[in-house]
């Protein structure tokens, strides 16, 4: 009697899910991308290969290729190491598109960047650059990973 009603209670849950708080998920990946934003004005490599597949596709400048957190790494490394933010800025809220499951994620960013470095005669410039950029994030091991990001600027 006792497998019987084991049987009838688990039964109905075979094939049940439960909903994501999708509400949840975005406010998550804000604040990855709130982390983001934070690291370039502290000058800090750690957020930026923070949830960073080993192979992450990269599409910039008409070429698709693939990027390891050690590279990532050393090519931020490299960009702090050379300039400093003035403004990260959205221009347009963020837009977060999460599928019903929760496990793919994209989030679409307009971005006004303005930095200061120093020119080869070591006199100081201002550069000013509108950017876009999508990236995707797959939930994996219920952590949001970066799997692409694929950037234009203007």
């Amino acid at each position: 009697m006792k497998t019987l009603l084991m049987i009838a209670f688990l039964v109905p849950c075979i094939g049940c899910r439960v909903n994501p708080d999708l509400e949840a998920e975005k406010t998550e990946l804000l604040r990855l991308h709130e982390a983001q934003r934070r690291a370039h004005f502290d000058r800090n490599v750690d957020p930026m290969t923070e949830g960073h597949v080993p192979q992450r596709i990269q599409i910039n400048g008409g070429e698709l290729s693939y990027t390891t957190p050690e590279q990532t790494r050393a090519r931020f490394e490299r960009y702090f190491g050379r300039v400093e933010f003035l403004r990260w800025d959205d221009t347009i809220e963020p837009i977060i598109v999460i599928s019903d499951d929760a496990t793919l994620a994209n989030t679409f960013v307009q971005k006004l960047v303005v930095v200061s470095y120093q020119d080869e005669r070591g006199a100081k410039q201002l550069d000013t650059t509108r950017f876009a950029w999508t990236t995707t994030y797959r939930k994996i091991n219920d952590q949001w990973q970066m799997i692409a990001v694929t950037s234009t600027r203007k």
